[in-house]
């Protein structure tokens, strides 16, 4: 007879197996769990930063937009001044040629008032009048009589607080809103006082 050779208990090796695929597979996963959880803290580290960047982004794009709106509005502001100021040239301009007009009107013969020569020059008058209103340009009302008001009358003769005369008419420019005139004198009236 011959001898048998003891048999390995099988179930031994298997669970010797088994055992060493558990600590291969727990050192695979503390592994994989160690890399994604760096992953992770990589990742979230990567969004933080993204974040931040996108918050400076917005804030800069928000302050060059406040920036923006501000430069335009100075920039309205500017060309509305320009063209008041334009306006004002312009129609301080026209009114020295009115004066003339009315100088011209005001001294003609009766003979050339009976013109038609003198009825086109009143027309032409008369039409750079409408344009200087057309132009927000209206004449400061004032008479003999009228109280002196430093801000729209120009006393170059005379003492006193009391218009004795109007040697050239006052204008101003602006608007009236509900009764209320809103504007600036471009040119006051020219009187002479009297006590």
């Amino acid at each position: 007879m011959s001898e048998e050779k003891p048999k390995k208990d099988e179930s031994t090796d298997s669970e010797q197996d088994n055992k060493q695929e558990d600590k291969d597979f727990d050192y695979i996963v503390e592994n994989v769990a160690d890399d994604v959880a760096e992953n992770i803290k990589k990742i979230h580290k990567k969004m933080k930063k993204a974040q931040k960047e996108a918050k400076e982004y917005l804030d800069g794009w928000q302050r060059e937009r406040a920036n923006f709106a501000n430069y335009k509005k100075e920039i309205q502001k500017t060309v509305d001044e320009s063209k008041r100021y334009i306006k004002e040239d312009a129609a301080e301009k026209l009114l020295e040629v009115a004066d003339n007009f009315e100088l011209m009107m005001r001294h003609a013969s009766k003979e050339i008032q009976a013109s038609e020569w003198y009825t086109g020059v009143e027309q032409a008058y008369k039409q750079m009048i409408v344009k200087l209103k057309e132009m927000e340009v209206h004449e400061i009302e004032v008479k003999p009589g009228d109280e002196f008001d430093p801000a729209i009358h120009w006393a170059v003769e005379g003492e006193g607080d009391t218009v004795d005369e109007v040697m050239q008419k006052g204008y101003w420019m602006g608007h009236v809103a509900g009764g209320v005139e809103e504007g600036k004198v471009i040119r006051p009236a020219k009187v002479i006082l009297k006590k």
